[in-house]
């Protein structure tokens, strides 16, 4: 079991996106300024992403499964859910490689997330990141690009790709996980469960493309907590 990583405190955005059940950085930003609502646009990616995402927050990763697209599932690396470099060398772990993932693959891989960072159980937030093509197809500013499609690969057409969601997913932490991140904070478990700033979770980003009609998930990344969460 690798170490629970340092988890941010940040507030638990509960309140639902109307019409689709999940709130964006940009409505909660607009609740308190002047700010136009979410675009349609925005609520139309976000109603295609909220099935993934209620699938990854109940563990049903066999429905997450059935919203892949087939270039998600033509290639499927393990970095793709634990991008952590290996503890006892520092070092990007070596990746592995599944060629046509199947529903089993992804629910095995799923288990490299959960030992991480714990059991999805909800969707705290998330938001529409960007659907400007230049950023989508790499070819916009170097860290927005970043940020939007990571290392999605390049064989994955560009004019499908539709917008990119990064959202947070909360965890309940195993006793064991909950034992070892107590113990690195120097509290007990019990005192660590009582901080109203403990809150576990894990990001996930993906990339949305149109397949035959539909927009499906074209590309994903697990990622830690991050300090610019």
């Amino acid at each position: 079991m690798k170490p629970i990583l340092l988890f941010c405190g940040l507030a638990a955005i509960s309140a639902a996106l109307a019409g689709c059940g999940l709130k964006t950085d940009a409505e909660a930003r607009a609740k308190n300024s002047d700010r136009e609502e979410t675009s349609p646009e925005e609520r139309k990616y976000l109603a295609a992403a909220e099935p993934f995402l209620k699938a990854i927050a109940a563990r049903d990763y066999a429905a997450a499964y059935a919203h892949l697209s087939s270039h998600a599932r033509a290639k499927m690396s393990s970095a793709q859910f634990d991008p952590t470099d290996d503890p006892r060398t520092g070092r990007p772990r070596q990746a592995s490689i599944t060629l046509k993932a199947t529903a089993q693959d992804f629910a095995t891989s799923m288990q490299r997330v959960e030992r991480a960072h714990g059991l999805p159980k909800a969707v705290r937030q998330a938001d529409v990141f960007s659907s400007d093509p230049a950023v989508l197809s790499g070819q916009g500013e170097a860290l927005d690009s970043m940020f939007a499609i990571g290392e999605m690969p390049a064989s994955i057409p560009f004019g499908i790709r539709k917008a990119s969601i990064r959202c947070q997913i909360g965890t309940q932490l195993t006793a064991e996980q909950l034992a070892q991140e107590a113990k690195r904070v120097g509290l007990t478990a019990q005192q660590l469960q009582q901080d109203e700033d403990f809150a576990p979770y894990f990001n996930l980003k993906f990339v949305l493309v149109e397949e035959e009609g539909v927009l499906r998930i074209g590309y994903f990344e697990f990622m830690p907590p991050s300090i610019f969460d």
